[in-house]
């Protein structure tokens, strides 16, 4: 969590559109993650 406060302030320093574009990647990266775990648990409840 550290690191991508870090990475957005900096983000911030350079400008408001980059902070902005650095706060969207973060939100896709973690949709994404939350879609692998679902589509992992529901073929792993499958299998079972």
């Amino acid at each position: 969590m550290g690191k991508i406060f870090v990475r957005a302030n900096f983000a911030y320093d350079c400008g408001t559109s980059t902070a902005y574009e650095v706060l969207l990647y973060i939100l896709g990266l973690g949709y994404a993650i939350i879609i692998m775990r679902i589509t992992s648990q529901h073929t792993a409840f499958h299998i079972v």
